[in-house]
């Protein structure tokens, strides 16, 4: 049963790592300009920079109260 809910965090964070990469990867103008043809707007820029920088918070505080790999029952 731990090991399950040990997966389940650990899949959590994965994504929202890659949510928070993507996210950041997005905010700079190059990234954005080969996705949708066209430039950032700045106030866009600026929401896609917060939100990958919460949604990588997250991902950090998801794993923080989980127990070691290596405990068993």
């Amino acid at each position: 049963m731990m090991s399950n809910l040990i997966i389940l965090i650990t899949l959590t964070a994965l994504g929202l790592c890659h949510a928070g990469m993507s996210s950041l990867a997005l905010a700079i103008d190059r990234h954005y300009r080969q996705v949708y043809r066209r430039d950032t707007p700045p106030r866009r820029r600026k929401l896609l920079r917060l939100a990958g920088g919460m949604l990588l918070a997250l991902a950090l505080l998801s794993g923080c109260g989980r127990e070691p790999a290596s405990y068993t029952e």
